[in-house]
């Protein structure tokens, strides 16, 4: 399995794309109008946050408009220099605005893993201290200032709000809008229900901290028991390399040594000019065993993009060296033709 990187290791990467939306963004004004113009207020403020704290901060439309932009220069591109290279790598340049659409969600997702992993012992420290006497609003700022990353950072959030004169209830509800977290969500809106009804609030966090730590428990347990099936979807998807690579190799090695002399070396400018797009297959392979694995451990192919890159590269390159590195050893075999 690939090693999963937390938010502020992801967030590192963050000003490079500012830089790259900053630059475009001069000659993508006009997408950025057409994209505000159609986006509604509500969603745009979501989309700003996601990109101010997976430390891009720029606003969203300037991000997208230069997405837009460079997904058609790097296409006409990458069309010209595969028409002159003849290589599917001549593509490359698409990974530029292929990687501004994934970053902020990878982030994301680093980040609520981390807020959810947090929020069982925040919670327990939210009861202790309601239960030793202090103020809702005490409790949640102790929260904030504790070392709970992320979760710490969204309760900083609370905080300023509350300071704002919004209630309790009205500034986790708006957390739970912030952070795209299921856990999250389900723990804030059972928080405030039962406290508006006029339950305990201490009582509440405890039963909701039980509740999260079981849901927890038994998606510890599912990792466990995919970890294996995860490792062998994993290892396929470059192994799939493995036979192609070297058939086409062989055969372009033998051509070589026989050089025209034979139907396989009449053959071998035929087989060259394959072998170039064949890195498609493992590429493919590599990409869908990725996402099959986050269908396995998560139940969400899109979890299996971190996964999926990784992998369909990792096979692209077994590939790419096998079919470089067999034509030479064959072709010296025998001293040549």
């Amino acid at each position: 399995m690939l090693p999963s990187l937390g938010p502020d290791a992801l967030k590192a990467f963050g000003p490079l794309f500012r830089i790259a939306a900053l630059l475009a963004a001069p000659v993508s004004f006009p997408i950025a109008r057409i994209i505000v113009q159609r986006m509604d207020l509500d969603e745009l403020k979501r989309r700003d946050y996601l990109l101010r704290v997976t430390n891009v901060d720029v606003p969203y439309e300037i991000y997208m408009a230069a997405v837009v932009l460079y997904g058609i220069v790097t296409a006409v591109l990458g069309l010209v220099l595969l028409k002159l290279l003849h290589h599917p790598l001549a593509l490359a340049p698409i990974a530029l605005p292929a990687s501004m659409i994934l970053y902020p969600q990878v982030v994301q997702r680093a980040r609520i893993k981390e807020i959810e992993e947090n929020l069982p012992d925040a919670l327990r420290q939210m009861v202790e201290e309601l239960r030793a006497g202090s103020s809702v609003f005490e409790v949640v700022k102790s929260v904030a200032e504790s070392n709970y990353g992320a979760l710490s950072e969204e309760f900083s959030i609370v905080v300023r709000e509350m300071d704002m004169g919004k209630t309790f209830e009205e500034a986790m509800l708006d957390m739970a809008e912030r952070v795209d977290s299921e856990i999250l969500r389900r723990a804030i809106r059972l928080t405030v229900r039962i406290s508006i009804s006029g339950g305990t609030l201490a009582d509440v966090l405890e039963a909701v901290e039980n509740d999260i730590r079981e849901v927890r428990r038994i998606e510890l347990e599912r990792q466990a028991v995919t970890t294996m099936p995860c490792l062998t979807m994993g290892m396929g998807g470059v192994i799939c390399a493995i036979p192609v690579g070297v058939a086409l190799g062989a055969v372009m090695g033998l051509g070589a040594k026989s050089g025209g002399a034979t139907t396989m070396g009449a053959l071998l400018p035929m087989y060259q000019l394959l072998s170039r797009y064949m890195v498609i297959y493992p590429a493919t392979v590599g990409f869908l065993s990725g996402i099959a694995i986050g269908i396995i451990r998560y139940g969400d192919p899109r979890e299996g993009l971190k996964f999926a890159f990784g992998i369909s590269t990792a096979s692209a390159m077994a590939y790419l060296g096998l079919v470089t590195v067999f034509p030479s050893l064959l072709a010296q075999v025998g001293g040549g033709p």
